[in-house]
């Protein structure tokens, strides 16, 4: 199935104790191919704090409100 609108919230945060290696590059790296996939909408968010991330996934779902398709979420 292949959707027209697609809307993607990718979250990499490396402050963490016990994080990945490199989670701001690989969300750098998932952001571009999600745009290269043709994802119109990529919102991209390193390194936020937990009142930053709901902030983020607030202003996600009204993109999805707004924009409707489909919607993938990575963190």
């Amino acid at each position: 199935m292949r959707y027209e609108k697609r809307t993607a919230l990718v979250i990499g945060n490396q402050s963490y104790p016990a994080s990945l290696k490199n989670p701001v590059n690989d969300a750098r790296a998932v952001s571009k191919t999600l745009k290269d996939l043709g994802f119109d909408v990529v919102i991209e968010k390193t390194d936020i704090d937990f009142d930053e991330m709901n902030t983020a996934i607030d202003d996600f779902g009204t993109k999805l409100a707004e924009r409707g398709g489909a919607a993938y979420v990575l963190s």
